[in-house]
């Protein structure tokens, strides 16, 4: 780590003072990503109003994300246009993201996928010349991260010749129609933006090439053994080409991850000097591919079709010194929007949309080594498919600048062979409100929750099922937003509820590392509020503050479930949270360095939390026997960022109260604490031409 700061120093001193020497360019040239102090994919969603994490602190671990009470392995989550939800145990993969690819998520209901996604759209990269963008993170945990991305646009356009009565071909770069930014699953309304230079009627429509290409490399060592983050490496490939009304493209991603996967520290957990923890040799390995084919054709008097066709394959192992399983998953996935114009009147403009999409999984193959032969270590019998669609309809519409309307309705299908099924209407409204200085949000959804391939194979001794052959369950979100804005001042209070009916959940047994599925008949309700408070949030200089939290209602309990394993469901999820941040922004340099310093701050009461499963990395309910709890505490960070033109450079001095004497340590996860005083540096600098 010492040799590292002399590194960012004179990266800072050249980038401010080379700054002024460089041709000025508008930093709104840059493209904006997910990229921030809080680089986890898990924190950047957490930050959305009743969010929570069930966190690990330690980068490539399996940290969940939950909101309104909603089980963290039924959400959603994804890049552009692929959903990086693991191909056999359905948990949402948020280390699999390639984020530098993306913007901050918004929130959406996706029936056919999931009841609630964090979609994490794609950046435009619409700058006029090759773009090529670094990222850098270390730590004094032994974090070493590395993100490269490349992009670039060119043109071709056919002119005249006439020396010789035939064309000659024009090659340079320009500006990309805003069709060929790399865009997420939702279909672009946009009106095609012709490039840079006018095409004269008589010429025939350009040819523009899109080119992308990322990679991410990670490695970490973490503060126990076998934490350890071995290998972390991630590449993403992308090419597209227009012509005129019609537009294709493919997309590739591949991703391997090996991760330590040991089954929590031995008491007293917070002692790091000599700790041990159960399971040290224990590794979880990820192999992932997923290629997609895209396009896009203008029809007459339509808004452009859109057609996404991705293939996945994916490898699951979790190896011990005594023993190996392996679970090898594939996919298609399919989605398909069709908008069309309705009305064009200026005053109540109307969009309908056409919606198909859906995925199919199945088995692969499955191994198993060791002690066991393996027949009995995972069933291979059922032939186990898995997978879920939607058709149906979707409609915008405006009203003047202060009322707007979002639905979409259809039928959703949940399929397979031997899991749960079934079929049922599915879908979402929200109605949006705008009369300055109020507003106001109402939303409703309803889908059906999808079964996955671990329900139907179980993963040998580890997990077993008990939903096989059995109707799908159900979930239904609604929340009632009011917000109002004062000068600088924005206050907003939502009020939500929740109902799970036969929902599909993970259990621990009282064998360790055993984990039993189930289906708990009946219905489960939550209520709750959030409450957010944002002062100067936008200011260019000056103070700034931004608080928000969460009360939750203790979930009701299903009739299916009783005893001291219902006391476990009901505690899963904390009574409140709270975070924000406070912070300072100043202009140094005469403008060329813009300093942002913050304290950023969560908290949380005593509760029962969920237990990590290390062979499948989903987060479970508690055994009833289990006496582990997470305790009432909160975490500190301070973070500087530094923005210089269009470069960033970061310091975060995280959880910096833990392992003194005003707090022993804390965690989110039973026997997982968090790391204690860690230390980041990072940069991001994007490089044209």
């Amino acid at each position: 780590m010492i040799r590292t700061l002399p590194f960012l120093l004179l990266m800072l001193l050249s980038a401010v003072y080379g700054a002024r020497a460089a041709t000025a360019q508008s930093q709104t040239d840059v493209p904006s990503s997910t990229l921030s102090a809080f680089s986890d994919p898990t924190h950047t969603v957490s930050e959305s109003l009743g969010g929570f994490t069930y966190d690990f602190s330690i980068p490539g671990w399996p940290s969940g994300w939950t909101i309104q009470g909603l089980s963290p392995n039924i959400l959603g989550v994804v890049g552009g246009r692929t959903s990086y939800d693991d191909l056999f145990s359905g948990r949402p993969r948020y280390d699999l993201v390639p984020t530098q690819l993306h913007t901050a998520p918004q929130l959406s209901h996706a029936p056919g996928r999931s009841a609630v996604e964090a979609h994490f759209g794609s950046r435009p990269f619409l700058s006029p010349e090759p773009l090529t963008e670094g990222t850098y993170w270390s730590s004094n945990r032994g974090l070493k991260s590395v993100r490269i991305v490349h992009a670039q646009q060119r043109i071709w356009q056919r002119l005249p010749d006439a020396a010789s009565g035939g064309a000659s071909l024009l090659d340079a770069p320009g500006t990309p129609p805003d069709s060929l930014a790399q865009d997420d699953v939702a279909p672009d309304t946009s009106t095609v933006v012709a490039p840079t230079e006018t095409i004269p009627p008589s010429l025939s429509p350009p040819v523009v090439a899109n080119m992308l290409f990322s990679y991410h490399g990670i490695a970490a060592t973490g503060e126990y053994p076998g934490s350890k983050v071995a290998r972390g490496r991630q590449l993403a490939i992308q090419f597209a080409v227009e012509r005129g009304p019609l537009r294709v493209g493919v997309a590739e991603s591949f991703n391997r991850r090996s991760v330590g996967a040991h089954g929590g520290v031995n008491p007293p957990v917070f002692l790091r000097l000599g700790a041990s923890v159960r399971d040290a040799s224990a590794v979880r390995e990820t192999r992932r591919n997923d290629l997609t084919l895209f396009g896009s054709y203008e029809l007459a008097q339509f808004r452009p079709l859109e057609v996404a066709l991705t293939w996945s394959t994916a490898t699951e192992r979790y190896t011990t010194t005594a023993d190996t399983i392996e679970a090898r998953s594939r996919r298609i996935a399919w989605d398909i929007a069709q908008p069309i114009v309705v009305r064009r009147d200026t005053k109540i403009p109307l969009t309908a949309s056409v919606i198909v999409r859906g995925a199919r999984d199945a088995i692969a193959s499955t191994r198993g080594f060791g002690g066991l032969p393996a027949s009995s270590l995972i069933d291979t019998t059922t032939d186990a498919t898995a997978g879920a669609w939607f058709a149906g309809l979707g409609g915008d519409v405006q009203v003047g600048t202060s009322l707007s309307a979002r639905v979409s309705a259809g039928v959703e299908n949940a399929f397979g062979r031997g899991i749960a099924t079934g079929t049922g209407p599915a879908g979402s409204a929200e109605i949006i409100v705008d009369v300055a200085p109020l507003s106001f949000q109402a939303s409703l959804a309803t889908t059906l929750d999808r079964a996955r391939l671990v329900h139907a194979t179980g993963y040998g001794e580890y997990l077993s099922s008990a939903v096989r052959e059995v109707d799908a369950g159900r979930t239904t979100t609604g929340a009632l937003t009011s917000a109002v804005q004062w000068r600088t001042v924005r206050l907003s209070l939502t009020g939500f509820a929740t109902r799970s009916a036969d929902a599909i959940d993970f259990f621990a047994t009282d064998v360790p590392d055993s984990v039993a599925v189930m289906q708990v008949p009946g219905t489960s309700r939550t209520v709750g509020a959030s409450a957010e408070l944002n002062w100067r949030a936008d200011a260019a200089k000056g103070v700034y503050l931004n608080a928000r939290g969460t009360l939750m209602g203790r979930p009701s309990t299903p009739d299916g479930l009783g005893g001291t394993t219902a006391v476990a469901w009901r505690e899963v999820i904390p009574d409140w949270h709270v975070a924000g941040q406070v912070g300072f922004r100043r202009s140094m340099f005469e403008g060329d360095l813009i300093g942002d310093f913050a304290l950023r701050a969560r908290a949380w009461p005593a509760f029962g939390g969920r237990d990590l499963h290390p062979q499948t990395g989903l987060l479970v309910v508690p055994a009833a026997s289990s006496n582990s709890r997470v305790p009432a505490s909160g975490t500190l960070d301070f973070v500087v960022e530094a923005k210089v033109r269009v470069a960033t450079l970061w310091v975060a001095f995280e959880n910096f109260l833990s392992g003194t004497q005003a707090l022993e340590g804390n965690l989110l996860v039973p026997g997982y604490p968090l790391e204690e005083q860690r230390l980041r540096f990072g940069v991001n600098w994007p490089i044209r031409g």
